[in-house]
């Protein structure tokens, strides 16, 4: 049996598992979204695109992942999900799609800092006299003592 084969007669099994699924199949006529083909569950996705309804079973929602995800590359959740929405729809779709590409060990590896690059050092002055450059910090609170909590620390 080849390998789509089996994903389409594991999803066709999944639905009797899955509430929401099996709710719409019983009376797809109630659901206009919805539509049954050959015991498959269909929906029109937001571009009016028919896509096979995925029930929440890890085994089948993984296995579609890893497909798209080895296709595409290692491009991030968002144009990974954006690609098997052309195809497949489950309610978790984003969320799932997010799990999955934080467990990609090579995503992770690949991924650059999303911080502001450093700039370089710059050394501090030699200076020449006393008080030239002087630094400041306030220590405390502590304790009050004749009004007073904190400590002014002035540095040379």
């Amino acid at each position: 049996m080849s390998e789509n084969a089996q994903l389409l007669r594991d999803i066709k099994k999944g639905y009797a598992n899955d509430k929401l699924f099996d709710l719409i199949k019983k009376d797809v006529a109630k659901y206009p979204s919805f539509s049954m083909k050959d015991n498959t569950l269909w929906m029109k996705n937001v571009h009016g695109h028919e896509v096979i309804c995925i029930p929440r079973e890890r085994k089948i929602i993984t296995q579609i992942l890893d497909k798209a995800h080895s296709i595409l590359g290692h491009f991030g959740d968002d144009r990974t999900c954006e690609y098997v929405r052309r195809w497949y729809w489950w309610p978790s779709m984003v969320k799932d799609t997010q799990t999955f590409h934080k467990m990609c060990e090579p995503c992770q590896q690949a991924k650059g800092s999303n911080q502001k690059t450093m700039g370089k050092l710059h050394p501090l002055p030699v200076l020449t006299k006393p008080w030239d450059s002087i630094g400041m910090d306030f220590i405390g609170p502590f304790p009050k003592v004749s009004g007073y909590n904190y400590l002014w620390v002035v540095i040379c």
